[in-house]
């Protein structure tokens, strides 16, 4: 059978795009992606082809999809998490384990704590990990150069589901009554404040100098005010269960933790000034807001992931890869990391790098980065003809015009300057009509 080849000029654009700007890391605002050509530059209609896209400068480090999972080394309950250089602190609740997860290398070591106790939260400064008793009065400290823990007694016996760190204190608010603890870090002694209300607190930040920590099921916020030791009560305009919350451009993002509202709270103005409706009426346990937008991933018995783009004031929903549990949440690098809350999976969705590669639009499939110099991709199929590549990186899209040409290995050959040839149906093919 001989190949049908059409004549023509095969083009390899070369196109510069300069990422930083809109990527926005500084550690790529040098960085420029370069599209020269495909290898082989032909395939057949039928799709199939292994191709590479040849350039330089692609980024390495991308998830394809902008989603994987990852396996950590222990099946645990994981309440809070912490990370630094490059490494992810997960501490087990209910439990005595502490596992370190090396992003880099993709391996977890298993360190021994002393105490079997709950950790819903945890600090982590000066090269140590801070994680107090929830339930109980114990402090735990693991140093993580010297690879030693130590157990310090709290004043108080009580529940501990958040914390918040300032000017070398950690306060810790009670989970279901009226008391603040105030850890001296350097001093090594503990004061305990009065709030005014006796309430559930499941969530703080802290913001100028202040510690904003919404009521777990009702529509209290309370703010205590470090340097002036004083607490006021705040009346949000919905009543409803807080888990979670974000700060952001001096603003206090509530999500309702059993449904669908999210209530954004003014700082400066005092006062609520939007509630939203989320699109997913589901559990919401984490929140994290990256390069201005609101990311909320499902709690639980789902794979919903709502994300709110603050300037546009519009949602869209993401489709995760685990029906989990998530209730803590980390961005490092563009990349949001979610431990599952009761097994040993680690989901981690890249905001920076979802990268396709479609011909004439339609999507090629088995896209891996090969190398800074290499994407590798399985053809789609589509009819014979010269067609468009493009490259998509996050939202923008790199065009390699012309770079790719199907061919129909089922086409009769014809020599240039012949006649066209016509076929009758049903008729014996015997030459020229």
């Amino acid at each position: 059978m001989t190949k049908y080849k059409l004549t023509k000029t095969v083009v390899a654009v070369s196109i510069v795009v300069v990422l930083g700007a809109w990527l926005g890391l500084s550690n790529l605002l040098a960085s420029a992606v370069t599209i020269t050509g495909t290898t082989p530059n032909q395939g057949s209609i039928a799709g199939g082809e292994t191709v590479a896209i040849n350039g330089a400068d692609f980024p390495t480090d991308i998830i394809l999809g902008g989603i994987e999972t990852k396996t950590l080394a222990n099946s645990m309950q994981r309440y809070t998490v912490q990370i630094e250089n490059n490494k992810l602190y997960t501490p087990q609740n209910n439990g005595n384990k502490l596992e370190i997860y090396d992003i880099a290398g993709g391996t977890s070591v298993t360190k021994t704590l002393p105490n079997a106790m709950n950790r819903w939260t945890s600090q982590l400064v000066g090269g140590k990990l801070y994680m107090p008793q929830s339930g109980g009065n114990k402090l735990e400290i693991y140093d993580i150069a010297s690879e030693t823990a130590t157990t310090k007694t709290l004043p108080n016996s009580m529940m501990r589901y958040t914390s918040q760190l300032a000017g070398g204190k950690i306060y810790m608010p009670e989970q279901n009554g009226n008391k603040l603890e105030i850890y001296d870090i350097a001093g090594d002694t503990t004061v305990t404040k009065t709030l005014p209300n006796s309430m559930g607190r499941y969530t703080s930040q802290l913001a100028g100098g202040k510690i904003y920590m919404p009521e777990y099921n009702g529509n209290k916020l309370e703010v205590y005010d470090i340097a002036g030791d004083t607490t006021d009560t705040k009346t949000l305009a919905n009543s409803m269960v807080h888990y979670t919350s974000v700060l952001y451009d001096n603003k206090l993002y509530l999500p309702q933790s059993d449904a669908d509202k999210l209530e954004i709270y003014d700082i400066s103005a005092g006062a609520t000034v939007a509630t939203k409706t989320l699109p997913s009426s589901v559990q919401h346990y984490t929140a994290q807001i990256n390069s201005g937008k609101l990311y909320l991933p499902r709690g639980s018995s789902g794979t919903e992931m709502d994300i709110y783009d603050i300037a546009s004031d519009t949602f869209v929903t993401e489709t995760l890869q685990n029906t989990m549990i998530r209730n803590r949440s980390l961005f490092l690098d563009g990349k949001l990391y979610m431990p599952q809350s009761n097994g040993a999976k680690l989901e981690v969705y890249d905001t920076r790098f979802p990268l396709t590669v479609t011909f004439d639009g339609i999507p090629a499939t088995n896209v891996t980065v090969v190398d800074s110099t290499t994407i590798s991709v399985e053809t789609p199929p589509h009819a014979a003809g010269l067609v468009d590549v493009v490259v998509a990186l996050g939202s923008s899209g790199y065009t390699l015009t012309r770079g790719y040409e199907y061919i129909d290995p089922n086409a009769v050959p014809v020599a240039p300057g012949s006649p066209p040839t016509l076929v009758v149906p049903g008729a014996p093919n015997t030459g020229r009509y």
